[in-house]
């Protein structure tokens, strides 16, 4: 049996701010939709806050070269015809009609949408962040589009959540880039890195999601058009006669399927790989090889691709521990990967590796 693993040290509670910077960039939907390039977050010589205020004030000159998106608001005003509903209470309590006026309720077209709002609100926002980074090119030329959307009677948003209006094709790129932008986690202090456990916006356990979300993103944008199907968050159950309701289901982080049809089932976690046990010795987390070994034989009864079967224990790596490891073993018939992948690296390399974990041949541009 393993002992507990060892308190950390206190460099493995500090997570350095650009990777997690490149994780929210993986598991973003500007990302996975091919609105942001590898080569130019790759070639790029900013910092990546700069680069996505730069690229949220290229997008929105773009919608500027074409008629801004009209919305629908909520109006009341007093008219004289019906428009939309009439509130009956108003035009009693102001005696409208005998002035010919009919007090309504209507949708009436706007160039002031939430998208616009949500668009001024991110570039204010980017003005801001690039002026504390002294990137003052940059912010004086967010400040001057987000001062151009207010003169064309664009409000400050009563809400600074993502528009839940229908985007139309044109809005897509610039509303996923803003979303990034505001997303991105960004110290308050002039720290170079973002202790964990007094992380004002990631606990732990999110990020563990955030590296998974980054790998789902990497893989359904680089497997996916060569004819993987990458899906995540999959339920898969017991074989079980007269199973209680009390047995849970197993829930698998991601799930990859070759375009021969092999299967590989990858776990992340956000954790030291091995422990140290009572000899001396070091061992894989029992839990987290039960877990993977129950997702592979559990299911081995819905045909052959599941016979063999392949799972990936993946592990995100930073501090003074940082290492690049992979340990390859078969367990009854199923390939075995436990590999960890070093956070403190560079965008290309992070992605590189992870890649050629699941196609070593794999050819990355």
């Amino acid at each position: 049996m393993c002992s507990p693993a060892k308190s950390p040290q206190p460099e493995d509670l500090y997570v350095p701010i650009h990777s997690v910077w490149m994780l929210q960039l993986y598991a973003s939907q500007s990302f996975v939709d091919g609105h942001i390039s590898n080569s130019a977050v790759e070639d790029a010589g900013v910092e990546l806050p700069e680069l996505i205020g730069t690229m949220l004030c290229d997008t929105v000159e773009r919608r500027f070269r074409k008629e801004l998106s009209i919305g629908f608001t909520l109006t009341e005003r007093n008219i004289t015809r019906v428009r939309g509903r009439i509130n009956m209470y108003e035009t009693a309590r102001h005696q409208l009609l005998e002035k010919g006026l009919i007090a309504c309720e209507f949708n009436e077209l706007t160039i002031n949408s939430e998208v616009n709002q949500f668009l001024r609100y991110a570039l204010e926002y980017a003005a801001q962040l690039l002026s504390n980074a002294n990137s003052v090119t940059g912010a004086q030329r967010c400040k001057v589009l987000a001062r151009r959307l207010a003169q064309m009677g664009i409000s400050e948003p009563k809400s600074t959540v993502f528009p839940r209006a229908r985007l139309s094709p044109a809005d897509k790129k610039p509303v996923a880039v803003a979303k990034l932008l505001l997303e991105l986690a960004v110290p308050t202090r002039g720290d170079d890195a973002l202790p964990r456990f007094s992380r004002k916006h990631f606990t732990q356990h999110e990020l563990r999601k955030l590296f998974e979300k980054a790998l789902f993103g990497l893989f359904q944008y680089h497997l996916s058009p060569i004819g993987w199907i990458v899906s995540s968050g999959e339920w898969l159950h017991w074989k079980a006669q007269q199973a209680p309701e009390q047995l849970p289901s197993m829930q698998t982080d991601i799930i990859l399927r070759s375009p021969e049809g092999e299967v590989t089932v990858i776990d992340a976690k956000f954790t030291h790989m091995l422990i140290e046990n009572r000899v001396g010795n070091e061992s894989f987390k029992s839990p987290h090889l039960y877990q993977l070994y129950a997702y592979l034989r559990s299911q081995e009864t819905l045909g052959k691709e599941w016979k063999t079967a392949k799972g990936i224990m993946l592990y995100a790596s930073s501090g003074r521990n940082q290492q690049d490891q992979t340990f390859s073993f078969f367990l009854d018939g199923h390939p075995i990967d436990f590999a960890s992948i070093g956070l403190e690296t560079s965008i290309r390399e992070f992605r590189q590796k992870t890649l050629q974990l699941v196609v070593p041949n794999l050819e990355i541009l």
